[in-house]
């Protein structure tokens, strides 16, 4: 070995071997996954005793539509017949009507920008929307745009097309590229004509709707009240309050777990901090983490699924703006307490309020800034 290539001898202590001397300074056990779980805390809770939350409501007699589920599969757009039973006119129809009616669903596509009708054309197309986004506006009386709707994946605008000749009194325009299945007024009364057992079959769907009780917006069963001046006495209609028969039931789930803890680790290891103590302490935040997450996610009754057709909104353009904040706070039939928001969410929305010049004002709770 070369002279100048040996180890030179330690002339100190090295701190590797100090550090056998010293007593560190321990921190409890801690979790990335940990958060403050500020939704657990805002939201109002029910003793639920029974285990089962039963949710009583007036009897709806009309079922609101709901959205159409489409997709592109090797570049060419389609629907299952069943999707189409989202139209509340087609709930009830047989599979014979609704494959007749898939059968003659055209493809188009539209480039961003284009007129898809406008005020005054005959409506003579029913249009559902596989992927794209659509305006639907109109004009006020001093000549202003406002826009009434924004569609998207899965809606559908035309329906009446079903039914009989109407004039369109809106616009609607495409704001992305945007592919459509379409059904022409003119071809579906040609393929009743073609089949009388059709013809009888959506003949009854339209009796049937025809026939439907008094219903209200959110198409619940109506309350005869009558409204009248100081001078009138008109006859009063005997009225009552329909109840749902089968209200809807949600059972109570249990999030539990079973922790192993050897009793040499609690007799051996506990000078600093109790093992068990930190082992129970672990789990609970891990078991409180999961009650947040299946509020927000469980498949049956989490607040994401749970949404109704008619509570949901979308962006006007990409990230959420003041303006669709406006939209959303359309749709709150009571004062809000809070909105719930991705954290992306969150800050998207305060880069466009502060692009704007109107930067969200921050309130304190908790002990921390909102």
């Amino acid at each position: 070995m070369p002279e100048n290539s040996r180890p030179l001898a330690p002339h100190t202590l090295s701190v590797r071997a100090a550090r056998t001397l010293s007593t560190p300074t321990l921190t409890v056990p801690q979790m990335v996954a940990e958060t403050p779980r500020w939704l657990l805390q805002l939201i109002p809770w029910v003793n639920v005793p029974g285990g089962v939350y039963q949710i009583n409501r007036r009897r709806i007699v009309l079922r609101q539509s709901d959205r159409i589920a489409a997709d592109i599969t090797d570049d060419k757009a389609r629907i299952e017949p069943g999707a189409l039973r989202a139209l509340s006119l087609l709930r009830p129809a047989d599979d014979a009507l609704l494959e007749s009616i898939t059968e003659l669903l055209v493809e188009e596509r539209r480039d961003a920008g284009e007129d898809i009708y406008k005020e005054g054309d005959a409506g003579q197309k029913f249009y559902i929307i596989v992927r794209g986004k659509v305006e639907i506006a109109t004009t006020d009386a001093h000549g202003e745009k406002l826009r009434l709707a924004l569609y998207g994946d899965g809606d559908f605008f035309g329906e009446t097309a079903f039914l009989n000749d109407w004039r369109h009194t809106t616009t609607a325009q495409t704001l992305t590229p945007t592919v459509f299945l379409t059904l022409e007024r003119a071809r579906f009364r040609a393929l009743l004509g073609s089949s009388p057992a059709l013809q009888a079959s959506f003949e009854a769907l339209v009796r049937a709707r025809e026939g439907e009780p008094r219903h209200n917006e959110y198409g619940e069963a109506g309350i005869e009240i009558a409204s009248y001046g100081e001078n009138e006495e008109p006859e009063l209609q005997r009225t009552f309050v329909d109840y749902d028969e089968t209200p809807r039931q949600i059972h109570l789930r249990t999030i539990q777990a079973v922790i192993r803890l050897h009793t040499r680790t609690t007799d051996l290891y506990n000078n600093v901090y109790d093992q068990l103590r930190e082992q129970l302490r672990l789990t609970i935040e891990g078991i409180k983490e999961r009650e947040e997450s299946e509020i927000l996610n469980d498949p049956e009754h989490g607040l994401l699924h749970v949404a109704p057709f008619t509570q949901r909104l979308r962006t006007r353009s990409g990230p959420p703006t003041p303006d669709d904040l406006d939209d959303l706070l359309t749709r709150v039939w009571k004062e809000p307490a809070f909105f719930l928001a991705h954290p992306r969410a969150i800050a998207a929305f305060g880069r466009e309020c502060t692009r704007r010049g109107v930067p969200p004002p921050t309130v304190q709770l908790f002990g921390s800034p909102f």
